[in-house]
């Protein structure tokens, strides 16, 4: 119950920080924010990196697992073509 009143009074206070006027600051035109949206932009990136890359690594995995079982089922088979009709389960 607390969290989601917490939502609604952000969800309020964000409605009312977007309907204010926007008022440039003629001191902004001096702050380089060409390095600090590549600095966001260049961790952002990386953060996406992370992500792929564990996202690979874990569909690499399942797929070796899937590749494994296969030929566990495999040799099962073959073992059991091996075994004389008497032993085979029914």
């Amino acid at each position: 119950m607390l969290l989601a009143a917490a939502m609604v009074a952000c969800a309020k206070w964000a409605y009312q920080f977007g309907q204010r006027p926007y008022l440039p600051d003629p001191k902004a035109s001096d702050l380089p924010m060409g390095t600090i949206d590549a600095a966001v932009l260049s961790l952002l990136g990386l953060l996406v990196a992370f992500v792929f890359s564990n996202a690979y690594s874990r569909y690499e995995i399942r797929r070796q697992l899937v590749v494994d079982e296969v030929n566990a089922i495999d040799t099962a088979y073959v073992c059991i073509d091996l075994l004389p009709a008497a032993l085979t389960c029914t």
